[in-house]
């Protein structure tokens, strides 16, 4: 249910960022109109994160176990590439100051280097067919869950970039104006 209700809250809110600056279709973009939140992208989100659930639970409830540990991998994945993506963005003003070299550069490569590790011991350790409770020709389920979801959506998103290339190569100047629409 957390799961849920966390995908349900903040995945929208990402999605309805993505559709504004062109990545993800217009619809992700529609707005309620009474509470101006997110509503096609909450409602989507929420039914997609549902039906994982429900197919994870019917699958095994150790399969659902494994997941919810994978998860982990993926947190350190995401926060790693944005500590080196937080770098990058600001690498031409690591000039300006001791503070911005600090603030913008050495402490979020530090972080990123940090959760790099994190994900590689915890990749290693997952990968031990006794880390969980499945495992796959050898390999533990929780590894091969945590790594497959990364591979899906690295996939994903080279999908998107054929389908909304101007966001990719235009970034932040393709942003188009959200307009507030009936559901």
């Amino acid at each position: 249910m957390g799961a849920l209700l966390t995908c349900a809250g903040s995945t929208p809110r990402s999605a309805l960022s993505m559709s504004a600056h062109g990545a993800l279709p217009a619809a992700f973009g529609r707005m309620h109109p009474r509470f101006r939140t997110p509503a096609f992208g909450t409602v989507s989100c929420g039914a997609a994160a549902a039906a994982a659930l429900v197919l994870l639970t019917l699958v095994s409830a150790d399969f659902l176990g494994d997941a919810i540990l994978s998860i982990g991998l993926l947190i350190a994945f995401y926060y790693g590439v944005t500590g080196f993506a937080c770098a990058w963005y600001f690498r031409r003003q690591l000039r300006n100051s001791a503070r911005d070299l600090l603030f913008k550069g050495v402490l979020p490569a530090t972080g990123g280097l940090m959760m790099l590790a994190a994900f590689v011991r915890s990749a290693y350790d997952m990968a031990d067919p006794d880390y969980g409770s499945t495992s796959l020709g050898g390999v533990g389920g929780v590894f091969l869950l945590g790594v497959g979801s990364l591979v899906l959506g690295g996939v994903v998103m080279l999908l998107v970039r054929a389908r909304h290339p101007r966001f990719f190569q235009d970034g932040r100047t393709a942003v188009t104006a959200l307009t507030v629409t009936e559901n």
